[in-house]
């Protein structure tokens, strides 16, 4: 049987008269490294996850490639103008419950589980049934694969994405490199751009 999170769920069952398979923090953490893999094949990612009294979260971290994420588009047919960082950030963000404010209340996702660890996310419970201002939102899902061995799975931590290496790692002395080499060539260019303002007085 092939490892992934999708067989070690499936093989377990439901337990009790639950509907929805219970993912926990750290496979969500492997699961989102694994959508980013396959959106950005090159690049390598750290993560980490962490358990408090509210609950659970995931971290994960850029680890290389820092031009090519920070700098260069997208591009494609969806989303062209955003960096690459920015559709890393909105990949991990899909996997986190939200939080409503104006109430003080967490609020939830729900998912499909395809055979290949592929993660789909079907609808949003947000808050207007307790008085906050969340709407419950359900999202259609177009070209769906695996449709009929998916598993309905249910998502319940914190996600956050950092454009940066995890503090103390190899990965963050050379992001601190690329930043001081970044930074030497904005100051060069706008000494350039002074230079060339000045000679056309």
């Amino acid at each position: 049987m092939k490892n992934t999170i999708y067989n070690k769920y499936k093989s377990k069952g439901l337990t009790g008269s639950s509907t929805n398979y219970y993912i926990n923090t750290a496979d969500v953490a492997t699961l989102i490294l694994k959508e980013l893999s396959r959106v950005f094949p090159k690049v390598k990612f750290q993560k980490q996850t962490e358990r408090f009294a509210g609950g659970s979260s995931v971290d994960i971290y850029l680890a290389d490639n820092f031009v090519f994420m920070n700098q260069e588009k997208f591009g494609g047919n969806v989303n062209p103008d955003k960096t690459n960082n920015e559709i890393a950030n909105m990949i991990v963000n899909s996997y986190s419950k939200g939080f409503d404010g104006m109430i003080d209340l967490a609020y939830s996702s729900e998912y499909i589980l395809t055979k290949n660890d592929e993660v789909y996310k079907v609808s949003c419970k947000g808050t207007q049934d307790a008085g906050g201002s969340i709407p419950k939102t359900e999202y259609k899902i177009y070209n769906f694969p695996d449709y009929d061995t998916a598993i309905p799975v249910s998502i319940y931590c914190y996600t956050n994405y950092s454009s940066r290496p995890k503090f103390g790692s190899k990965a963050y002395d050379l992001y601190q490199e690329y930043k001081k080499n970044n930074q030497q060539q904005e100051a060069a260019w706008k000494i350039k751009k002074q230079k060339l303002f000045y000679h056309y007085l």
